[in-house]
């Protein structure tokens, strides 16, 4: 034990190394995305480069998975934008949304949900991340022509667009060109060293300062230290601010958990989902306590571990980086022009929409195709949150239909003669030799609400046709309390408004206590209940005798 644990704590040069290089690439990586989320957020770029790296400070401090690099998070941009443009840019608005944020994802953690962004189907996140990169790239398409941004609103882009045609800036515009140009064509195994974006926003902005100085720019930024404050605020707006935080905290799990799981197939390592979120919520509180942009999992993440990054040394680096940028070079990024920031925005989201999905939408169930088409019209046009809880639902009933066939298809109710029950002298060749007096319904591997009233559709109508009736549950591993409540009905309507003899076979202790929880055993005597087939079937034998 104590030499597992030396090893685990062990740094060595090429730690070090593996640290350093992936740190200093994703902290300079996240310079431009920090800057563009602080543009769709509505907020000064100290607000969000100040947050960005005080909240990746503190999850390397606290996370729980190796690789993992924070900072940024454009799904934390985009809710911000909604808030500031409701309850505008002041400090006490973005510290309460941090606040708020941090104490949801702190209490996700506590009560060990993190394992279960697991389940969320594919449809729904791909739903998700394609409005994502919608939201994230058309708003940007009049700033390209040195408009003002329709700041998260989709239609609001699609209606400003003309004007900002007409009345285009051509500084700007030749700006975005250069940037996107750079952005296209910075290819190849040196992109993984210095990514694109990060060459797209420097030419970008050497072209603006030497010959495009008509070009929209961020302006001056305030380069002093962030101070905690306590802000006073309405209870009104506090209560206004607790399901945009909500949704903060919950969709950068759902991110986050991803991006780590997707981690640990690089590092080899294994995440610790719970301490993840808590750690994340961490980064909430202290980022909401200066006044900053929360943030979130980067996907920087993955070009940190490939390039060697594995400690908490890479994410305090990158983290240090965001800080020193705002500290020592202000000057140079009030000259970055609004429409390299914009194409960084456009690249982003278009890269982020899941295309391969979409690509086979002709080829894929139209069920799943149901569940993202939605997840994408209510994250669009509704609310981010409520599209992946809408969406989860509709996966939800979808895979009850599915599960319900296969089910239903385990299940059998079907008649047992009487000369197989009766043996010797209790069985009499005068009888009809095709009476059966005695049932078999025997349950499925699985019995869940998806199946629960089908079963009860199939196997009713044959319980009256008998005079006892065996339930074997031999094959039965697991019943939720859905199905439960209904087998409680199936064997009351035969114990009660049929008066027939029931007979119980089979049970595990854990469908014995899911049963015991619907009073399934209150009309059935303890002898009725046996381990198996065998006994069952001397116990009706035993009943048709006594009949």
């Amino acid at each position: 034990m104590i030499a597992a644990r030396t090893r685990r704590i062990s740094y060595s040069l090429d730690n070090l190394r593996g640290d350093a290089f992936g740190g200093v690439i994703a902290g300079i990586s996240m310079l431009p995305i920090t800057l563009v989320c602080s543009s769709m957020a509505g907020l000064d770029p100290a607000v969000g480069l100040f947050g960005a790296a005080v909240f990746g400070f503190a999850t390397a401090l606290f996370g729980g998975s190796l690789g993992m690099i924070s900072g940024p998070s454009f799904s934390a941009a985009i809710i911000m934008g909604g808030v500031v443009s409701e309850y505008g840019a002041g400090f006490g608005v973005v510290m309460a949304v941090g606040v708020l944020a941090g104490l949801f994802s702190i209490a996700l953690g506590l009560l060990r949900l993190g394992s279960f962004v697991l389940y969320i189907p594919h449809s729904v996140f791909s739903g998700f991340f394609t409005a994502l990169g919608i939201i994230i790239a058309v708003p940007q398409a009049p700033r390209l022509f040195g408009a003002e941004t329709a700041r998260g609103s989709v239609i609001g882009a699609a209606q400003a667009l003309p004007e900002a045609i007409t009345g285009v800036n051509f500084d700007a515009l030749a700006v975005s060109a250069i940037s996107l140009g750079a952005a296209m064509l910075w290819r190849g195994r040196i992109s993984r060293i210095v990514p694109s974006l990060f060459v797209a926003l420097m030419v970008g902005t050497v072209a603006g300062i030497l010959w495009f100085r008509g070009a929209p720019v961020i302006g001056d930024i305030p380069s002093d230290l962030p101070s905690v404050l306590i802000p006073q605020l309405p209870l009104n707006s506090v209560l206004g601010l607790i399901w945009p935080a909500f949704s903060i905290a919950l969709l950068n799990a759902m991110m986050t958990l991803l991006a780590a799981l997707m981690l640990d197939s690089i590092t080899g390592g294994r995440h610790q989902p719970n301490r993840v979120l808590i750690g994340q919520g961490v980064g909430y509180l202290t980022a909401g306590l200066i006044g900053g942009l929360p943030g979130g999992s980067s996907a920087i993440s993955y070009a940190n571990a490939r390039l060697g990054g594995r400690t908490l040394v890479a994410g305090l680096l990158a983290a240090a980086i965001l800080a020193g940028a705002v500290l020592g070079l202000s000057v140079l990024l009030a000259q970055i022009p609004l429409a390299a920031l914009s194409v960084i925005l456009v690249k982003t989201g278009w890269d982020i929409i899941d295309w391969r999905f979409l690509k086979r939408l002709n080829r894929t169930s139209r069920y799943h195709v149901a569940v993202a088409l939605t997840t994408i019209s209510f994250s669009l046009f509704v609310d981010f949150t409520l599209g992946i809880l809408v969406g989860l639902v509709i996966s939800g009933l979808v895979n009850s239909r599915s599960l319900e066939n296969i089910e239903v298809r385990q299940l059998m109710s079907v008649p047992l003669l009487d000369r197989q029950i009766l043996e010797g002298e209790e069985w009499s060749p005068d009888t009809d030799p095709f009476a059966a007096r005695v049932g078999l319904v025997r349950f499925p591997d699985c019995i869940s609400v998806a199946s629960a009233r089908e079963t009860i559709r199939l196997t009713g109508p044959d319980l009256a046709g008998h005079e006892i009736v065996i339930f074997d549950f031999s094959r039965t591993y697991f019943v939720d309390d859905t199905a439960a409540h209904v087998i409680a009905e199936l064997i009351n309507v035969a114990v009660v408004a049929q008066s027939k003899p029931c007979v119980i076979s089979g049970l595990s202790d854990d469908i014995a206590r899911n049963l015991a929880a619907m009073d399934v055993f209150t009309h059935i005597p303890q002898e009725r209940i046996a381990s198996d087939m065998a006994e069952a079937t001397q116990i009706a034998r035993r009943l048709l005798a006594d009949s």
